[in-house]
């Protein structure tokens, strides 16, 4: 992921990372946090899909939620520190996209 997709912003919940794909080690201190596909949207079209980590724990497909990126992201979890570039942090209850 670069710099360019993790700024935050408007993204919609795409579906939860397949998990069962090769290469499935996590990190210590992601285990329990969900990852899941997200669209990020720009000028209200959908732009690039990105992995994020869900710091609220509840979003699901279809949600529209809002994104932190960088160093940011990783703050949201009051864990140790957690190695993600970008993090759900909070829902959109109504939108005009």
């Amino acid at each position: 992921m670069t710099n360019e997709t993790a700024k935050g912003g408007i993204c919609r919940v795409y579906r939860a990372s397949d998990r069962n794909r090769g290469g499935d080690e996590k990190y210590e201190t992601l285990e329990g946090i969900k990852l899941l596909l997200v669209e990020t949207i720009e000028n209200g079209k959908p732009a690039k899909t990105i992995v994020a980590a869900d710091a609220t724990r509840q979003a699901g497909p279809n949600d529209l939620v809002y994104l932190i990126g960088s160093k940011e992201a990783s703050l949201l979890f009051r864990k140790k520190l957690v190695p993600v570039d970008a993090a759900i942090a909070g829902f959109i209850d109504d939108d005009h996209i």
